[in-house]
């Protein structure tokens, strides 16, 4: 994970959709979090700032892994996450916690 700190990675958040369709966040790993540091304004073409950055939540993860983009790295960028299921309550409420690691 070194090799990404402080990257700027886009990321196309498919379960936040907005009037453009899904969010696109830019988003840096800090050495201990993916936080979400500016959204994509399909108006003006430019990255508008999220201030304070938002740390994203893993623990909902529809997928094991994350695709972005990175200019800075080349192209793609995948991160497979770790995923534990714990049932809570009953087998239909599931809860899935995640942490991020590169893909290799």
């Amino acid at each position: 994970m070194n090799d990404i700190k402080n990257v700027p990675m886009s990321y196309q958040d498919m379960s936040s959709n907005g009037p453009n369709g899904p969010t696109q966040y830019q988003v840096i790993w800090d050495g201990t979090n993916l936080t979400k540091n500016a959204t994509w304004n399909n108006n003006g073409g430019t990255w508008t700032p999220i201030s304070p950055a938002v740390p994203m939540d893993l623990s909902n993860l529809q997928n094991p892994s994350l695709s972005m983009n990175s200019d800075a790295l080349g192209g793609q960028v995948y991160l497979n996450a770790t995923c534990t299921r714990t049932i809570i309550a009953a087998p239909d409420r599931v809860t899935r916690a995640a942490s991020a690691r590169p893909h290799q």
